[in-house]
């Protein structure tokens, strides 16, 4: 959980490198790319890390597969009742 929770942070402090960095010298659609596919994966491991708290918790069984199911099952089960 705090692996997957550290990879974002990580991913992110790359976004921030690219952004404030790399786009002063170099305005390419690479960067942009580059920036876009960081910023998605640091969705993913912050999700994951997520999920893996619930899973901890007790709080849901399995972790899915797919991006958006993961993304549905957070939602479902960090939502306020």
């Amino acid at each position: 959980m705090k692996e997957e929770l550290e990879k974002a942070w990580e991913e992110i402090k790359r976004v921030d490198h690219l952004i404030y960095v790399s786009l002063k010298y170099t305005r390419t659609v690479d960067v942009i790319k580059s920036v876009v596919e960081r910023l998605i994966a640091s969705i993913d491991h912050a999700l994951e890390s997520l999920l893996l708290y619930a899973k901890e918790k007790k709080m849901i069984k399995d972790i899915p597969k797919l991006p958006y199911q993961k993304a549905d099952l957070v939602k479902k089960t960090f939502t306020e009742r």
